[in-house]
């Protein structure tokens, strides 16, 4: 396989108060909801989780982490030393407006590069990268951040050479909708009366 989804699925949903993965939508869950969205996107879909049969990965890989409670870098780990990907195009399980067109033009444009992520243009500058596409080239500093219990994309992401593009130059999507995070209650709450 050349090109994995990785859903990352792993995470402890403190904000929302019951794993966000579970929560019911459109006829399955969040996590069914993403499973059936990038199916035939890229090579594969994978579902990254903390631990052994966490989840029922309707068909998709079962990625459990090398370095459990590392958060989101240990799943991206996880994918490339688990699975032969050259690249992943990774995403949270709280993302349900997510575009797998839009995913495409990001694996696309990280063509030269380790990493391709969106720069928010809501004033913040934020950087996505639960919504970006990450190369093999990552592996050697992602085993050195999650060595030294660095598992936070801000020690990880200086360690690459990363591509960073803006909503402008992908003008056809909706980012902020795409971007639409669902951790608390009253955000799942407005995602159901849509």
């Amino acid at each position: 396989m050349n090109t994995l989804t990785v859903i990352l699925a792993g995470g402890l949903s403190r904000r929302m108060g019951t794993d966000k993965a579970l929560l019911p939508y459109r006829g399955g869950t969040l996590l069914s909801h993403l499973i059936r969205t990038y199916t035939g996107a890229f090579d594969a879909v994978a579902v990254s989780a903390d631990r052994e049969g966490r989840f029922d990965c309707e068909g998709a890989l079962c990625l459990v982490d090398l370095y459990p409670g590392q958060g989101p870098l240990a799943g991206l780990h996880a994918a490339f030393t688990r699975t032969e990907a050259e690249t992943v195009f990774l995403t949270g399980v709280d993302l349900p407006f997510g575009e797998p067109g839009a995913a495409r033009a990001l694996a696309k444009a990280v063509s030269g590069y380790d990493a391709c992520l969106l720069r928010r243009e809501n004033g913040h500058g934020n950087l996505e990268p639960l919504f970006g596409v990450y190369c093999r080239s990552c592996l050697p500093a992602l085993e050195d951040c999650l060595r030294r219990g660095e598992n936070s994309f801000h020690h990880f992401l200086p360690l690459v050479r990363l591509r960073t593009v803006t909503a402008s130059d992908f003008p056809e999507w909706d980012w902020d909708r795409i971007l639409t995070n669902i951790n608390r209650p009253e955000e799942y709450k407005a995602l159901l009366s849509e």
